[in-house]
């Protein structure tokens, strides 16, 4: 799943460029990614098919989810997200895409 390093980074970093802050990864074993580097969530994603990332943008706010799908064509591997932030992750979302079509 390495081809889809670059399209995986440019995601998160874009989260994160939107000001979201990463608390939670779930790819079959839920993960308190406090702890992990941006750099560990990419590589948790790529580790496995499918994954969710979960993220917030203030400390109160309620999660919103990113789904990851590896194996679709290259600028969808987000498959899906919902939540709070949906506007902010269909701009990265959108952009990736983007850059890889």
């Amino acid at each position: 799943m390495s081809n889809y390093k670059d399209e995986v980074s440019r995601v998160l970093n874009g989260i994160i460029a939107e000001g979201l802050t990463l608390v939670g990864l779930d790819d079959g074993e839920t993960v308190d990614v406090t702890k992990f580097t941006t750099e560990d969530y990419i590589e948790g994603i790529l580790a496995v098919g499918d994954a969710h990332l979960y993220l917030k943008r203030h400390k109160d706010d309620n999660d919103t989810a990113v789904y990851f799908v590896l194996g679709n064509e290259p600028g969808v591997a987000v498959n899906d997200f919902a939540g709070k932030e949906s506007v902010a992750v269909d701009k990265v979302t959108s952009e990736v895409y983007d850059h890889f079509n």
